[in-house]
């Protein structure tokens, strides 16, 4: 539905604006002309990659001053100085393609269950702790940031947030009566492109000195940091630094530097995840920052850059900012970046409550004790992250855990290590053991799958979810029905919640890479169904968030706790007393040929097969597949093959099963759009993108029976004389 609140003249200034002005000002001008498009303000916020917040600001900013919201200097003066056409009669137009805001064009359909969707009756704000800081130097600093910003928000799983995305930039208390005022902190953005070629040469001291310094505070405000988060990797890298002095040997000033650093670690993330960490680099590099040396603010600089990805040793080598400075120099930053990757993992749970409690310098490393609802999970991450840290010291960095929810206390924290198991080990305990390894997983993607920085989060953590219920059926015969049973109902609700979103994240990614390869310009425009699939998208993110903060799912990450922390708890067999076949050894080999043989009872129908019936087909080539790694370390290496078979198989159903969601996906658009046309609704889609559609749906038919025909020449690989005999010589090894 556009909303043509633009004169021709006016929109015509802004896509000039749009084009060409710095990144700032121009996300200021696709902001109206996004809402003149007819898109809604958090369709908006999703594109531009500011908060719904900033934009609803601009818009009315935009009513009250119109142009005025603009730098002078940026503005085209001709268009300015020409009198505005008169709109034009959009009857003599041909048709033409618009933006449509079809989230709120279709009426809305039953994409969430109404279980999934209760509301939480706990209150759990009781769980947002505060966290202090002895530094007397950051007073003055946190003074500012707290006039500026609203308070802490609660950390993930409280209610009242549940709807709010974890990475969403935190506004100013009082709302900004005057938008001009702005301007100031916005020309230090619009200097970029001139500073670049100067920064890239190693000059970052001449060009920064001859820009006009901002606050730390302005520069927070402006790109919308996000500060819950930003302060507590700050007071982390303090206590890091502190306690890692004997070690790194930096000198006591550059306790401040490393405070800065982690307060602007994610300086650009709300613009947007993808490559945030290169984009804050050059935007410390290219602002000028009161009370910090323009050397100091370029070690800052490097180490946003170097704060995340896996480490390696060629980093140095490619970032010219680093090879810009001074041997010393070099190694400040290097030692200030190892800190905020460990500080940032320490907060990886975004919970802001995971604390450092003590620091001590061992023969065997140095030793650090954290606690906290999260410790677990954020030390973890922070062992993961310490890589840069061990290639700088050599000396191991141990992090303990003091009253843990998911562990020993006081056992050392490193990656989460799959469960060794052995071929005399008793099923129970072994099914405990699988449980336990994927329930930390399932906690490990939990934080990112309720903040939505990655999309990958929530489908790790719904495979976390997969092999638990899959280790619950394949063990499920020596655990009580009741407590298999109970755990079993809600991992399904939980993955059911999950899989709305997930299955939306697919359809729009293929749908965007479809578009974009596209040369035909009517194929190309599948912006509306993508917004529409976005709008869906969001509802389902809500119900999952909803379900996430649900009492239910709190009762169930208990069970999964108490189930997999008690050795015994709801064994059925007694080791030494009953006579049934509990061990590894006695139960696998069977297990594993029942499993092969329900695969195969489907090859005989692959060439008439519904896709129901290729659904249950999928499903039992998963169980196979689990059955075999669950147990492979038990087994011989030939195993290796069989598996290797089994999952060539699983991808093409995969592709066949994402071929068919979007089928029905697009089917179900397209009876929307047709229905709405014939109704006379004055927002139905243009032709030219439905033509669009049904041309991606033919794709997408294409795509599915492609992978039914091909289907019965895939599963050969099964039955194959290599694998059979692989499989029988892995089994033989028990």
């Amino acid at each position: 539905m556009t909303r043509n609140v633009l004169t021709q003249n006016q929109a015509t200034v802004l896509q000039t604006v749009a084009d060409e002005a710095s990144t700032t000002v121009a996300r200021r001008a696709q902001v109206i002309l996004d809402w003149d498009a007819g898109y809604d303000e958090d369709a908006i916020s999703e594109r531009v990659g500011w908060s719904t917040r900033t934009v609803s600001k601009w818009i009315q900013a935009w009513d009250e001053q119109g142009l005025g919201i603009f730098p002078e200097d940026v503005l085209p003066l001709e268009e300015l100085t020409a009198p505005d056409d008169p709109m034009p009669d959009l009857a003599e137009e041909s048709p033409v393609v618009e933006d449509t805001d079809l989230v709120e064009v279709f009426d809305e359909n039953d994409f969430m269950d109404e279980d999934i969707a209760a509301d939480s009756d706990d209150d759990l704000s009781d769980w947002a702790m505060p966290i202090t800081t002895d530094l007397e130097e950051e007073t003055d600093l946190l003074d500012e940031l707290d006039d500026l910003y609203a308070e802490d928000v609660e950390p993930p799983m409280v209610e009242e947030e549940a709807d709010v995305e974890q990475h969403e930039a935190i506004e100013p208390v009082a709302e900004v009566t005057d938008p001009v005022d702005e301007e100031i902190a916005e020309e230090d953005a619009q200097a970029e492109d001139e500073l670049a070629p100067a920064l890239s040469n190693g000059k970052a001291e001449e060009a920064l000195e001859a820009e006009a310094a901002v606050s730390l505070a302005a520069l927070c405000q402006q790109y919308g940091v996000h500060l819950p988060h930003a302060e507590q990797v700050a007071r982390l890298a303090v206590d890091l630094f502190e306690g890692m002095q004997p070690i790194h040997r930096l000198p006591a000033a550059d306790r401040e530097i490393a405070y800065v650093a982690g307060l602007l670690h994610n300086v650009a993330f709300a613009g947007g995840r993808k490559a945030h960490h290169t984009r804050g680099r050059d935007i410390l590099l290219n602002t000028r920052i009161e009370g910090i040396e323009p050397v100091e603010q370029q070690i800052i600089a490097i180490s946003t850059a170097f704060h995340r990805k896996d480490w390696k040793s060629e980093r140095f080598d490619k970032e010219d900012a680093y090879i810009g400075l001074a041997p010393a120099d070099q190694q400040r930053a290097a030692w200030i970046s190892a800190i905020v990757r460990i500080a940032d993992g320490l907060d990886y749970s975004h919970s802001h409550e995971t604390q450092i409690k003590s620091m001590t310098l061992t023969d065997k490393g140095i030793d650090v004790s954290i606690e906290g609802p999260f410790a677990e999970l954020d030390g973890a991450r922070a062992y993961e992250k310490a890589d840069l840290w061990h290639a700088m010291s050599g000396v191991a960095l141990r992090l303990f855990v003091l009253d843990s929810a998911w562990g020993e206390a006081g056992l050392p924290i490193t990656a989460l290590a799959e469960p060794r198991i052995a071929s005399s080990d008793v099923m129970a305990e072994v099914g405990r053991a699988i449980v336990a390894y994927h329930f930390n997983k399932l906690r490990e993607h939990e934080s990112g799958a309720r903040s939505g920085e990655d999309i990958e989060d929530v489908h790790q953590a719904r495979v976390a979810i997969r092999r638990m219920r899959s280790a619950l059926e394949v063990f499920g015969h020596f655990y009580t029905d009741k407590v298999r049973d109970r755990l079993d109902k809600g991992l399904r609700r939980t993955a059911r919640a999950m899989s709305r979103v997930r299955d939306l994240d697919v359809q729009i990614e293929q749908a965007a890479s479809y578009s974009a390869e596209q040369t035909e310009a009517r194929l190309q425009d599948l912006d509306p169904l993508i917004d529409y699939w976005q709008g869906q998208r969001g509802k389902a993110r809500k119900a999952m968030l909803s379900y996430l903060n649900d009492k239910d799912y709190r009762k169930l990450i208990a069970r999964l706790a108490s189930f997999t922390d008690t050795p015994g708890k709801a064994a059925v067999f007694t080791p030494g007393v009953d006579v049934d076949p509990i061990y590894v050894h006695q139960v696998v080999p069977r297990m594993i040929y029942e499993r092969y043989e329900a695969v195969r009872a489907y090859e005989p129908m692959l060439e008439y097969a519904d896709i129901e019936t290729l659904h249950d087909l999928r499903k039992e080539i998963k169980r196979f597949r689990y059955t075999l790694e669950f147990f492979a370390e038990t087994l011989g290496p030939d195993v290796k093959t069989v598996i290797e078979a089994v999952k060539q198989v699983q991808d093409h159903l995969g592709l066949l099963n994402d071929a068919q969601v979007t089928l029905e996906l697009l089917q179900d658009y397209m009876e929307r759009a047709l229905k709405r046309r014939m109704d006379g609704k004055k927002e139905a889609a243009q032709p030219q993108h439905l033509y669009g559609v049904m041309v991606y749906l033919d794709h997408a038919k294409a795509q599915l029976d492609h992978q039914i025909q091909t289907l019965p020449a895939a599963f050969e690989v099964l039955v194959t004389d290599e694998v059979r005999r692989s499989m029988g010589l892995a089994v033989s090894a028990l």
